[in-house]
């Protein structure tokens, strides 16, 4: 995401400057498919950034919704955004076949000689790259928002110890015992479900950010009256391209406080720390065992 994020400004930043600086199109022939490329790429990264919103809320929601079924998951991430680039590529290829470079800058000729068939491709590419990704990422962190508010199983705040089969005649269950404690899982609780509104927060804001500027384009291709550029619809314009790329602002924010914010210890260390700091299966299993016959005594007074 924060790749394809930096890939659309710089090609955004590339149009500006052909726009601005005529001069540097002087070779036709090379500016002819450096405009193919430049829309091009900029459409398809823009769908990939959404995308990958759309990638992380379905772990988030595999996570809480699914939780065993979300540790089976090895490849399916990569898979995915493997997945989304394809098909962005696929969606946007006709760009390469549309677009056309003039004297004054980048253009869009009629695609089998019917302007019907651009505008076609553009609300396809558009919903694609926008209405279904956002429309998803709603429903599932709405998903989630209800699931940690009823409340569920703390998974993560029990130690399951199991014990070892007694001999293989006997099909005895192994032992698990879930130990509690309630000021641990008071801070583990505040910490999960702080972190948890932090980041559906951040998919609501990205949402926002982007909505103008796409219901915009949305108006556009199915047809908005003639509107002359008045004060009202100029403001307007230019707050939903100002939204648009605060985005990008707000990803970098977000992405070096809460995602590349991480120690800089090498790996070892936390492999000598955590096979320092852990215990044997069987010891593990046999204070299990203590602790549920502990329980149960309890339980019968």
């Amino acid at each position: 995401m924060a790749a394809a994020d930096l890939c659309s400004l710089l090609l955004i930043l590339s149009q500006n400057l052909m726009q601005l600086y005529p001069q540097l199109g002087s070779d036709e022939v090379l500016m002819h498919y450096v405009c193919k490329a430049v829309l091009f790429l900029t459409h398809t990264v823009t769908g990939i950034s959404v995308w990958s919103w759309l990638l992380l809320s379905t772990l988030r929601y595999l996570a809480i919704r699914h939780p065993l079924f979300h540790l089976q998951l090895w490849q399916m991430p990569y898979r995915a955004l493997s997945f989304i680039i394809i098909v962005s590529l696929a969606l946007n290829a006709w760009l390469l076949l549309a677009v056309h470079s003039t004297q004054f800058g980048c253009i869009q000729q009629a695609l089998f000689r019917s302007l019907t068939w651009n505008r076609l491709f553009h609300i396809v590419e558009c919903a694609w790259s926008f209405c279904v990704p956002c429309l998803l990422i709603f429903v599932m962190d709405i998903s989630v928002l209800i699931k940690s508010t009823m409340g569920s199983c703390d998974t993560g705040l029990l130690q399951i110890f199991s014990a070892q089969k007694r001999s293989e005649q006997t099909f005895e269950p192994p032992i698990i015992a879930c130990v509690y404690s309630r000021s641990n899982q008071t801070l583990i609780r505040h910490k999960h479900s702080r972190t948890l509104w932090r980041w559906l927060a951040i998919a609501l804001i990205c949402i926002i950010l982007n909505t103008p500027e796409n219901m915009y384009r949305l108006v556009i291709l199915f047809g908005m009256p003639d509107v002359h550029e008045e004060a009202l619809h100029f403001s307007a314009r230019m707050l939903a391209q100002a939204l648009y790329f605060s985005q990008f602002a707000f990803n970098a924010v977000y992405l070096a406080l809460f995602v590349f914010d991480k120690s800089t210890r090498p790996k070892s260390y936390f492999e000598h720390s955590a096979g320092r700091n852990s215990m044997p299966a069987v010891q593990l299993s046999k204070y299990g065992k203590e602790y549920s016959e502990k329980v149960n005594g309890l339980t019968a007074v």
